[in-house]
């Protein structure tokens, strides 16, 4: 989408669209568009990150968070999803240290998320005592999907993760 008259907004309105065809590449090109007129747009980058994922291009989603991060480091959006690759990848000690900064940030909108994905992690390097403490900070309901690489994708409720740690 090269339309040199084709506001920033008018583009980042396509994006869903475009995602909700799989037209990945599409979606790159328009936030390639938007980054070449602005190197620092959350937004664009935030897009980009998420379609090269659904491309398979982990390492370009990956210099895409560090972008998000490096632009907003207080927002704990950014760092849950790269903790999130990273446990797809098995980087599992790597998805702990942003998932710790998500939880000393404190935004209670995202807490519960990362105890949950932060349990797991520990489990996965073999801190069962961290997991179960995360894992007892979850609502006893809640209940959320994560992809790890040597279980794929599962939906785990909090005591299914204190059973894991146990």
């Amino acid at each position: 989408m090269n339309t040199p008259d084709a506001s920033i907004e008018q583009r980042l309105a396509l994006i869903e669209t475009l995602f909700e065809k799989s037209d990945f590449s599409a979606v790159l090109q328009i936030c390639n568009d938007i980054i070449e007129l602005d190197d620092g747009h959350f937004e664009a980058h935030s897009e980009r990150a998420r379609a090269n994922q659904r491309l398979g291009r982990l390492g370009d989603a990956m210099s895409d968070l560090q972008v998000l991060i490096d632009l907003r480091p207080d927002s704990p959006t950014a760092y849950l999803r790269r903790a999130a690759l990273n446990m797809e990848l098995g980087h599992d000690a790597l998805a702990v240290m942003d998932l710790s900064r998500v939880v000393e940030l404190g935004d209670g909108y995202y807490l519960s998320t990362a105890h949950f994905y932060r349990a797991i992690a520990y489990h996965n390097i073999g801190d069962k005592e961290a997991s179960r403490r995360d894992a007892t900070l979850l609502p006893n309901d809640f209940r959320f999907f994560v992809k790890t690489k040597d279980h794929g994708t599962r939906q785990l409720s909090r005591q299914e993760v204190l059973d894991l740690a146990s």
